[in-house]
């Protein structure tokens, strides 16, 4: 049997997190691989990758940061060596996140002679330790135009552009908003202004907030959900922000909620106000959705836009009083981008599970011959599912 790991650090669920799963959802179920998520024990990590039924192994380490002080990684080498034996006498792959997990994992699958992947999904400095880590990696997948530039030092033949999979739950989306609407204690006419993401700085949801005010000056039925958890800032923080906003009554945190679409799903407009963001998983999701976004027009977030539409971008300069002015075109009908039902479909192909794990498969296949091999029986045994999947699509 073929095996894909994926090793994780921190021990919350991101958009890296999603997007992984997602690829390891087609991989295990359409082509027969078996992914294993490497990670602590008794994280949202480790709870969300058993509910998909993915193996688990947990990695006995203690420590929670992103990314390991080297000194640390070293001491660590024994252990991982050990859990990543035995996985040697099979066709196996590590398949690395973030450029934390490179550094950690990439030394010890080497070591042991298993090909490693990195999926570039952040823009990074070209700084000595992050091209150190990537000498590690056989292949690097970077999720967008950007975070591919980001990597120049990469040799192009080690280096592929493939964008996020975007496998979405069948969401009723009157029902969600009915039923956030009667969470929050709002009426059914209410404007919903909502933001996506963790508190880090890069995702600015000070500015949010700041937007939110102009948007209240204008707006009375507005009211303002964030979803997300601590990072850089905190809930208390941003909390106490709004307070002096005189936001606080219309303003609601709401924590960080999986699927992640069912948060975009209630929303009557998705601010993105994220700058350097990679790709954006929040942009594409709204846009599936039929949910307009106002977002920075910065790294990732441009080339959604130009490539799909569905949103409002603002320069990158464009304070909050701006921001909110896009936004209220939108809410008052100035401005329609919300895409076709027929185009939404269209887009969902292009960024269905299957076309991903299609496209990383080719990765592989570049890494380790004998992995592909081990894939092609496989499926070869599978061919009534394979043509089962292709007529359902």
């Amino acid at each position: 049997m073929a095996n894909v790991i994926f090793p994780f650090l921190g021990g919350g669920v991101g958009g890296s997190h999603i997007s992984a799963f997602g690829l390891a959802d087609s991989l295990q179920h359409d082509y027969g691989v078996n992914c294993v998520v490497f990670c602590r024990e008794g994280t949202r990590s480790a709870e969300e990758a058993g509910k998909r039924g993915f193996e688990l192994v947990f990695t006995g380490e203690k420590e929670a940061h992103m990314r390991h002080n080297p000194f640390y990684d070293l001491v660590r080498q024994i252990p991982r060596l050990q859990r990543l034996s035995r996985f040697r006498r099979e066709p196996t792959i590590v398949h690395c996140q973030d450029i934390g997990a490179l550094q950690s994992w990439g030394p010890p699958a080497k070591a042991m002679g298993l090909p490693v992947v990195y999926h570039h999904r952040s823009i990074n400095r070209a700084v000595l330790p992050n091209k150190m880590a990537l000498a590690f990696a056989d292949a690097a997948i970077a999720i967008s135009e950007s975070a591919r530039e980001n990597l120049s030092y990469v040799p192009a033949r080690k280096l592929t552009h493939i964008v996020n999979p975007f496998t979405m739950q069948s969401i009723d989306q009157q029902a969600a908003r009915k039923a956030l609407l009667s969470e929050i204690g709002a009426s059914p006419d209410a404007r919903l202004y909502g933001f996506v993401g963790n508190y880090w700085r890069r995702k600015r949801p000070f500015f949010f907030l700041n937007v939110c005010r102009a948007i209240a000056q204008e707006d009375p039925r507005a009211r303002f959900l964030l979803f997300g958890r601590d990072g850089e800032i905190t809930e208390l923080e941003l909390r106490r922000r709004a307070r002096v906003l005189n936001l606080g009554r219309r303003t609601h945190f709401l924590g960080f909620r999986t699927p992640p679409e069912a948060n975009i799903a209630s929303l009557d407009v998705l601010l993105a106000p994220a700058l350097k963001e990679p790709f954006g998983r929040t942009l594409v999701e709204a846009l599936l959705l039929g949910v307009p976004y106002i977002a920075t027009d910065d790294a990732g977030h441009s080339e959604i836009a130009s490539r799909w539409g569905g949103g409002v971008l603002c320069p990158e300069q464009a304070n909050a009083a701006e921001f909110a002015a896009a936004a209220l075109a939108v809410t008052r009908g100035e401005v329609t981008p919300v895409l076709s039902m027929r185009r939404r479909s269209e887009v969902a192909e292009q960024l269905s599970g299957r076309a991903h794990a299609q496209a990383v498969l080719k990765v592989y296949r570049k890494v380790s011959p004998k992995f592909a091999a081990a894939v092609a029986a496989e499926t070869g045994l599978r061919t009534f599912g394979q043509k089962k999947i292709k007529e359902s699509a």
